[in-house]
């Protein structure tokens, strides 16, 4: 389960919408305790939190908790082979998918070409 505070929400490969620290924890612990019926247990060593500012902006976000742990707060990570990064920029992210399609390139050039 990865987590985007500010805007989005991922939880494996589904995405939350929220605008604000309270929504987000509002959505978090309702997913939670909807999981819990089913027999679904979030693993809380799994979760990260990517928290994105407002441009311009200083502060780091307010701690994101499940069941009175708080989330880790990472800088980015993949969702659906893209990179989502804290600070709203795509540079890494189109860095990493050029310099993959060169390599796909070169071995199909070396072999198919």
């Amino acid at each position: 389960m990865k987590v985007l505070i500010w805007d989005l929400m991922f939880m494996d490969d589904t995405a939350f919408v929220a605008h604000s620290h309270e929504d987000v924890q509002d959505i978090i612990t309702h997913f939670a305790g909807s999981a819990k019926p089913f027999g679904l247990k979030i693993n809380i060593k799994k979760p990260e939190k990517v928290y994105q500012p407002a441009p311009g902006s200083t502060t780091t976000g307010q701690p994101i908790k499940i069941q009175d742990q708080e989330l880790c707060n990472v800088r980015q990570f993949k969702y659906l082979g893209s990179t989502v990064m804290n600070n709203n920029r795509i540079d890494e992210d189109i860095i990493t998918r050029m310099a993959n399609a060169s390599i796909s390139y070169g071995r199909l050039n070396h072999k198919v070409w």
